[in-house]
């Protein structure tokens, strides 16, 4: 069950990165000050890739503290996390531009 959680946590992170750089792509701008600070000082792609891989460390260091049962119960909230944000990423992407 701890590795489909895994799965399912890093296919979210994969999404959300996928869709967000489609939306940058056709002008939509990013919401999180944190992406946006780091894609002004490292560049879009490389910002947003840190972000998701400084994301990834620090769940993995939390996860060497805590017992598998958190563990699981950890990814799964971020993962239901994860699906609202790709879900929100989706409805932005289907929006027009309002010219």
């Amino acid at each position: 069950m701890l590795i489909f959680l895994i799965a399912i946590f890093l296919a979210l992170q994969a999404a959300d990165l996928a869709l967000t750089l489609r939306g940058l792509g056709l002008g939509k701008k990013e919401r999180n000050p944190l992406a946006l600070f780091l894609m002004r000082h490292m560049g879009r792609v490389p910002g947003l890739v840190f972000l998701k891989g400084v994301t990834l460390a620090c769940f993995y260091l939390l996860a060497l503290q805590v017992s598998t049962f958190w563990q699981m119960a950890v990814l799964a909230a971020a993962s239901l996390l994860g699906v609202a944000v790709v879900l929100h990423n989706i409805r932005v992407l289907r929006r027009r531009r309002k010219v």
